[in-house]
């Protein structure tokens, strides 16, 4: 990968971090707590699917 790539892409995912803070300071307390279980969710299947 090239450095202009490399910068690129972590341009973009800063990008990406910025968007998801502003959204979850506009998500209530609540949506923002439904959003971690799922996240959680996410993980535990992401392990399960390595595990067989």
């Amino acid at each position: 990968m090239t450095t202009a790539t490399k910068k690129n892409n972590i341009e973009e995912q800063k990008n990406d971090l910025r968007e998801m803070a502003s959204l979850l300071k506009e998500m209530s307390k609540e949506d923002r707590k439904k959003l971690k279980y799922v996240m959680m969710g996410m993980q535990i299947m992401k392990g399960a699917e390595k595990v067989g």
